[in-house]
C-alpha cells in the first residue's frame, strides 16, 4: 500500500508544529520522512521525547530510560494538543 502525501498546507502546519516543539529544548533532531510525517526528538534529564507529526495526527512518545516508563498517545494535530504535551514536557 502506498501512502497518499499531505497537501503543501498541511506540510507547512507540520513544519510549524517542529518549529514549535524546538522552541527552547535541546532538540535531537527534525527530520521529514517518505511516510509522509515530521520526527521531532529531544532530550530533558535523561527523558527522551518524540513526536511524529503527521497531516491530521501527532503520535506523542515518552521514553523515560531512567525509571523504565514507556508512554505514547495518538492525538488530534492542534495547538491545544501540542501545548499540553509541551507543557508535559518542560
Amino acid at each position: 500500500m502506498g501512502s497518499v502525501a499531505p497537501s503543501r498546507a498541511a506540510v507547512n502546519t507540520l513544519y510549524r508544529a517542529a518549529e514549535h516543539l524546538a522552541r527552547g529544548r535541546a532538540l535531537i533532531g527534525a527530520s521529514p520522512h517518505a511516510d509522509g510525517y515530521i520526527n521531532v526528538e529531544w532530550e530533558k534529564s535523561g527523558i527522551w521525547y518524540t513526536a511524529l507529526l503527521w497531516h491530521d495526527r501527532m503520535d506523542l512518545m515518552i521514553d523515560d530510560e531512567v525509571n523504565d516508563n514507556f508512554q505514547s498517545r495518538t492525538v488530534p494535530l492542534d495547538a491545544g494538543a501540542l501545548t499540553d504535551f509541551l507543557r508535559f514536557s518542560e
